[in-house]
């Protein structure tokens, strides 16, 4: 069996600090697209997850994940917003825990792995996805008593015990209120909607003290801010959230360890999150809005749904999210992990903007009371002229993976190469909308794709344009759906379908079509480029999101 030195990078900086300071041969693991992309631009040798992963180590994931849950109900004594956050961020770790142990499993049963090649990095970043480098800890805690470990640099524990002291302030009125917890994801629809209503003023939940172009146009326009400072005293608060104790093992390996270091770094986080929750307690006393619009129930926004009940006050979830029904076990596990930031037992009101998330809630079992709205804050594009394919899908870092129901980096950059070889061969235009996550991966994907598009632009702007929109699942679909534009939901592992609705995959009319395979997919290219008349009727509620602000959610104030 061939002995190797295998080494691990997170990005293309991590992978060139170790390449300066470990002279050996060494086989890369990329952990994200940009080192994928990189090792394949500068010919390094390096281990495809895509040839190691199939659909069962989706599936396992999601299993152990359950299992990690019920282990961590009993663990924590947090209020209730708390353990949801707590609960999260800890399942996204396990996550990344559980691909690093599968990826060497099978590297294992080829190879003899002489060493384990780290850089040392250790960083939690509450703020940033690329702030965070955790696979030397993991892999140095997991394997050291296992294989040779060669760090670059000794890991270093990163705890922030900072705590910032918090104050508000805002203007109260005796009119009618309405609060916004976001001011992005089209929300700016509903401010415009508000604005020449003499009796109601809308208020915008403000937790950055910084100022910008946006929130200063906001201001001139009559917008209020609920803002709420931080200040770092010299004496500080000590934490006071408790644990408790847990006990977690997946195969021979313990991860206690790693769980309850995950929980101290996050500490902080959570404390912040608990210093909030009370500022906002004495805001919404005061303030007793009529209606509170959140775009998702995590961290500080539970605990706002939670207010409303205390107080008696209408709050209402209008999510940027995308659910489904979901048509086997695994699939209605993806669909419950993803509800839980998109709904809980708390918010009054639940909009359903689609049919889509209608049929979810046979997933979900919420039990709130639903408006079906129609479309609002999704894209409603006017068709130009037809150029291209657009291809849309989810993408998460290394950091904080999702299993199944989700395409992988690995898995991402394979259909590119698919993609671009459709197009070099047969001709077809492919245009790919780079999820925020991976938009600064685009000079590398540019160089390395010659036979397919990329772009940053907001999907509005090129949903104008597209044939059809390709995805695996992402609010890519809501909003193609919402402009009438068909879908092709790609899936060439064989894995998940994000329409419930396959039954109906032949009837000719049907804007939505589930592919998993390469001769079926080009047919689809050429139905939904040719073919105009498609019905939406099973897909959407009608209306425009105009009237659907006015006619749905304005008269709940």
């Amino acid at each position: 069996m061939k002995k190797i030195n295998l080494a691990f990078a997170q990005d293309k900086n991590e992978a060139n600090y170790i390449m300066e300071n470990f002279k050996h041969n060494v086989i890369w693991v990329p952990l994200n697209l940009e080192t994928i992309l990189y090792f394949e631009q500068k010919k390094i040798k390096y281990f495809n997850p895509i040839e190691l992963l199939n659909n069962q180590f989706h599936k396992k994931g999601l299993v152990q994940s359950t299992r990690l849950e019920k282990k961590l109900a009993k663990f924590t004594f947090l209020e209730e917003s708390l353990k949801q956050r707590h609960k999260g961020i800890i399942r996204k770790f396990f996550n990344s825990i559980f691909f690093l142990i599968e990826v060497i499993n099978k590297i294992e049963k080829n190879y003899k792995i002489n060493s384990l090649v780290l850089s040392g990095w250790n960083n939690y970043n509450q703020k940033s996805i690329k702030g965070n480098y955790i696979s030397s800890k993991i892999l140095n805690e997991l394997y050291k008593s296992k294989i040779k470990i060669i760090l670059v640099d000794k890991i270093k524990d990163n705890f922030n015990h900072q705590i910032p002291e918090l104050s508000f302030n805002f203007r109260n009125t005796k009119k009618k209120k309405i609060v916004l917890t976001d001011y992005n994801y089209n929300f700016l629809r509903i401010i415009y909607s508000c604005l020449f209503k003499s009796n109601l003023n809308v208020y915008i939940l403000d937790f950055n003290s910084k100022n910008s172009f946006k929130k200063l146009f906001l201001k001139i326009i009559g917008v209020r801010f609920i803002s709420i400072y931080n200040s770092i005293k010299k004496k500080q608060r000590k934490f006071n959230l408790k644990f408790g104790k847990i006990a977690f093992k997946y195969k021979n390996f313990d991860l206690s360890n790693l769980i309850k270091y995950r929980s101290c770094q996050i500490k902080k986080n959570l404390f912040e999150i608990k210093l909030k929750n009370e500022v906002l307690d004495k805001v919404y006393k005061q303030l007793k809005p009529n209606l509170t619009i959140l775009n998702n129930v995590r961290g500080n926004n539970y605990f706002i749904t939670k207010l409303g009940k205390k107080y008696n006050l209408n709050t209402l979830i209008l999510s940027h999210g995308t659910l489904s029904k979901g048509n086997n076990r695994f699939e209605k596990m993806y669909q419950k992990i993803i509800a839980e930031e998109l709904v809980n037992k708390h918010v009054k009101y639940i909009c359903l903007q689609n049919k889509i998330i209608e049929r979810s809630l046979k997933t979900i079992k919420a039990n709130n009371k639903f408006i079906k709205t129609g479309n609002v804050i999704f894209s409603e594009s006017k068709q130009n002229r037809k150029s291209f394919f657009l291809y849309a899908v989810t993408q998460r870092d290394f950091v904080n993976m999702q299993f199944y129901g989700i395409e992988t980096f690995y898995e991402f950059y394979e259909n590119l190469n698919f993609l671009n070889d459709l197009g070099k061969k047969n001709d077809y235009n492919f245009l790919v909308k780079l999820h925020p996550n991976i938009n600064k991966t685009i000079k590398l994907l540019k160089k390395k794709f010659c036979y397919i598009k990329f772009s940053n632009k907001p999907i509005q702007k090129l949903l104008s344009n597209s044939i059809a929109t390709i995805s695996f699942s992402s609010t890519a679909i809501d909003d193609s759906l919402s402009s009438g534009i068909p879908v092709i939901l790609l899936d060439r592992t064989n894995r998940y379908n994000h329409d419930c609705t396959r039954s109906n995959n032949k009837m000719k009319s049907k804007p939505v079509f589930y592919c998993n395979n390469k001769k079926d997919f080009i047919k689809k290219l050429k139905l939904t480029n040719s073919k105009t008349n498609f019905n939406f009727d099973q897909y959407s509620f009608g209306g425009n999101y105009k009237d659907n602000i006015k006619e749905k959610i304005l008269n709940l104030i």
